[in-house]
C-alpha cells in the first residue's frame, strides 16, 4: 500500500514551535500528529478551524528523522487558510523558512523584527512601526513629525527643524538670537539671550545687578538699586531729596544741601561758615570758628570753654569745675582765694590774719612749719640749723633741754648717763668734762705675792708696808751676796697736773730690816711718784744680786669713767755680786703693785720675794 507524504519540518518551522512551547510553559504538552498537522502534498487541501482549550501532543519530525515533542495546555485560536495546491511537486513555501518564497519580500528565518526583514518577511523599512537596530531610533508607523518619532524615524530634538513635543519652535539652527531660540522657545526678555530690542538679557528677574527684568542696561535714575554700583535709586532728577541725582545717599559734605541741612559747602573744613555737620557756624555749635577761643556746644560755664566760647581761665570769675576751686576775678594772694584755688597753709601765700607764714612745703625743720606757724623752741619741731632738739617740753632733765639743745656734759644738766655736770670746763675738779664724779682716793686691797728666789737657810719674813702704802724703795747692804735689805714705804694720793688727775707718792717709813751687817750700804729708791713693781738679780744659797723695777701709776678717763693702771717699768741699779744664776725679771700680776717683802734672811738675805697689792680708785 503506498503510503502518503512525509511531513517535513524545515529549521525555521522547528524553532516556531518550540518557541510556542517555551512560551506556554513546562506543564503544556503539545503534540503535533502527522494526521492533524497542516501539510501539503500533491492534490491535497488542508483545512485549519479555531480550537479551544485543549492539551495536545506536538511531534515535529526533522528532516534527520528525528522527534521532538512538548505539551502544553493552552487557549488557542486558530484562523487557517485552505489551500488547494494542484502541484503535486512538493510542500509550499513558508515564511520563517530562510527560503524567499512567492509572496515574500525577505526571509531571514527568524522572528526577529528589529533586523532587515521582519517576521511578515517584509524588507524593514521606516514608518512599519518596527525599529529596524543600527538605523532606526524610533518607528511609530506614522507620518506624523510633531510627536516624539519624526516621519524619519529620527527621536525628535530641538534643532531638528521640526516643532516637537515641548517646542514653542524651532528653526532648525544654532543662532540664538533670532527669533527661535537654541533652546527652541520663542525669544523673549528673560531667556537669557539678548534679542532684537534688548539691551541685555541675563535671564533673571534681579533688578539690582547690571540688566534690569526689563531687558535694559542699570542706569542711575532707572528706579532700581543697582548692588555694589548705587547707594539709592528714586528714579526722579531732584537732588535735594534723600538721594541725589549721582544715585548716591544724601550726606553732609557732598556739596548739596539735602534734607536737614541748613548748608552744605562740599569740604571738610570744620572752622568755615558752614560746619562739617552743614549748620551754619555760630557760638554754641561745637565748632570753633574765626573769633573763637572754644567752641564745646554747651552752656556750661564750669568747663574748660565758657559759653561765651573763650577758653576758661583763672580769674574769668567763673569756677571751672575740677580746675579751680575758686574765682574771684582778681590777683590778690592774701585773701580766701589764690590763683583760683582756696587759700590754705602751703601755697606759699601768707593768708592775712590766718597764717604767720607760708613757705609752700610740708618741711617741719626750716623757719615755717608745715602749719605755716613760725618755728620756735618748744614747738616739738627742730629747726635746722638752729636747733639741735625739739621735744616739745619743759622739762630741762629728759633728752632736749629747754633750750632746745641736746644733753652734754658741761651744760649744767644732769642727763642719764651722766653722773655729775658742773657746767665747766674745768676737768680735774669734782666732776670731769666727761661728766664723771672726780676720784678722791687710792684703795688698795690684796694681790698675790711673787715668785721667791736663793736657799732656805735662815729665818723666814714676811713684813708689809702700813695699810695703804706701798714699797718705793729699798735700803741695804751688799758686797758678794746681798747682805741686808730694809724696804722703804709710801702713801699714795690724787694730786692735780695740768687740769688731769695723777698719782701722788709720798715716803712714808722704813721696814725693819733683814739679814746681817756685812757689805757696804746701798740706796735704791724709785723716781718721785713711783712705786715698786718688780725686782730680778742673782741667786744661789743666797740672793747673791738684786735690782728693782719701779713704774708710776696713772689715772686714765673714757667713757665709762676714771681707771687706775700701771705705767711704764723702771729698773734701778743692781747690788750685790756675780755669783749664783740669774733671777729672772719678777712683777706684781698685772695692775699690782708691791706693799710687803717676803723669804729668809740670817747673816745674809737667802731668800727672796714681793707681797702685791691691787690698786683702785675711791670717788
Amino acid at each position: 500500500m503506498r503510503s502518503g507524504p512525509r511531513q517535513v519540518w524545515s529549521r525555521g518551522a522547528l524553532l516556531g514551535a518550540l518557541a510556542v512551547m517555551s512560551a506556554c510553559g513546562d506543564d503544556a504538552v503539545t503534540t503535533i500528529d502527522p494526521s492533524s498537522t497542516e501539510s501539503a502534498t500533491e492534490g491535497s487541501s488542508s483545512t485549519a478551524g479555531s480550537s479551544t482549550t485543549t492539551t495536545t501532543t506536538t511531534t515535529a519530525t526533522t528532516t534527520d528523522g528525528s522527534s521532538t515533542s512538548a505539551s502544553s495546555t493552552t487557549t488557542t485560536t486558530t484562523t487557517t487558510e485552505t489551500t488547494t495546491e494542484s502541484s503535486s511537486t512538493g510542500p509550499g513555501p513558508v515564511c520563517g523558512d530562510g527560503v524567499v518564497g512567492p509572496g515574500e519580500a525577505c526571509d531571514d528565518g527568524n522572528a526577529d523584527d528589529t533586523d532587515a526583514c521582519t517576521s511578515a518577511c517584509e524588507d524593514a523599512t521606516c514608518g512599519d512601526g518596527l525599529v529596524q537596530a543600527g538605523v532606526e531610533e524610533c518607528d511609530d508607523g506614522d507620518a506624523d513629525d510633531t510627536d516624539a518619532c519624526t516621519s524619519a524615524c529620527k527621536n525628535a530634538v530641538c534643532g531638528d527643524g521640526l516643532v516637537g513635543p515641548g517646542e514653542a519652535c524651532d528653526d532648525g539652527n544654532q543662532v540664538d538670537d533670532d527669533g527661535c531660540t537654541n533652546a527652541c522657545a520663542l525669544a523673549s526678555c528673560g531667556d537669557g539671550v539678548i534679542d532684537v530690542g534688548e539691551e541685555c538679557d541675563d535671564g533673571n528677574p534681579d533688578d539690582t545687578d547690571a540688566c534690569t527684568s526689563a531687558c535694559k542696561n542699570a542706569v542711575c535714575g532707572d528706579g532700581s538699586v543697582q548692588a555694589g554700583v548705587e547707594e539709592c535709586d528714586d528714579g526722579n532728577p531732584d537732588d535735594a531729596d534723600a538721594c541725589t541725582n549721582a544715585c548716591e545717599d544724601a550726606k553732609c559734605g557732598d556739596g548739596i544741601v539735602g534734607p536737614g541741612e541748613s548748608c552744605d559747602d562740599g569740604n571738610m573744613i570744620d572752622d568755615d561758615e558752614c560746619t562739617n555737620a552743614c549748620a551754619l557756624a555760630s557760638c554754641g555749635d561745637a565748632k570753633v570758628q574765626p573769633g573763637e577761643e572754644c567752641d564745646d556746644g554747651d552752656e556750661d560755664d564750669t568747663d574748660e570753654c565758657l559759653s561765651t566760647c573763650k577758653a576758661a581761665i583763672c580769674g574769668d570769675l567763673a569756677v571751672q569745675a575740677g580746675v579751680e576751686e575758686c574765682d574771684d576775678g582778681n590777683q590778690i594772694d592774701t585773701d580766701a582765694c589764690v590763683m583760683c584755688k582756696a587759700a590754705k597753709c602751703g601755697d606759699m601765700a601768707v593768708q592775712a590774719g590766718v597764717e604767720e607764714c607760708d613757705d609752700g612745703n610740708q618741711v617741719d625743720t626750716d623757719a615755717c612749719l608745715s602749719s605755716c606757724k613760725a618755728a620756735q623752741c618748744g614747738d616739738a619741731k627742730v629747726q635746722a640749723g638752729v636747733e639741735e632738739c625739739d621735744d616739745g617740753n619743759q622739762v630741762d632733765n629728759d633728752g632736749c633741754t629747754n633750750a632746745c639743745t641736746l644733753p652734754k656734759c658741761g651744760d649744767g644738766v644732769l642727763q642719764a648717763p651722766e653722773l655729775c655736770d658742773d657746767g665747766n670746763n674745768v676737768n680735774a675738779d669734782t666732776c670731769s668734762l666727761l661728766c664723771h664724779k672726780s676720784p678722791k682716793s687710792i684703795p688698795l686691797s690684796a694681790g698675790q705675792a711673787t715668785s721667791t728666789y736663793g736657799g732656805g737657810g735662815g729665818a723666814p719674813f714676811d713684813l708689809a708696808c702700813p695699810v695703804g702704802q706701798v714699797l718705793i724703795g729699798f735700803n741695804g747692804r751688799s758686797a758678794g751676796y746681798v747682805d741686808q735689805l730694809a724696804g722703804v714705804c709710801g702713801t699714795l694720793a690724787i694730786g692735780v697736773a695740768a687740769d688731769a688727775f695723777v698719782v701722788k707718792v709720798t715716803p712714808a717709813g722704813n721696814l725693819q730690816a733683814v739679814g746681817g751687817g756685812g757689805g757696804g750700804p746701798f740706796n735704791s729708791l724709785c723716781p718721785a711718784d713711783q712705786v715698786i713693781v718688780g725686782f730680778s738679780g742673782r741667786y744661789g744659797g743666797y740672793v747673791d744680786a738684786i735690782r728693782f723695777s719701779c713704774a708710776p701709776l696713772q689715772i686714765n678717763e673714757d667713757a665709762m669713767g676714771f681707771k687706775i693702771s700701771v705705767g711704764a717699768v723702771t729698773n734701778l741699779t743692781q747690788y750685790g755680786g756675780n755669783g749664783g744664776a740669774p733671777i729672772p725679771q719678777t712683777n706684781c700680776p698685772g695692775g699690782q703693785v708691791a706693799n710687803r717683802k717676803v723669804g729668809r734672811s740670817g747673816g745674809y738675805v737667802d731668800n727672796f720675794g714681793l707681797g702685791c697689792a691691787t690698786v683702785g680708785l675711791a670717788f
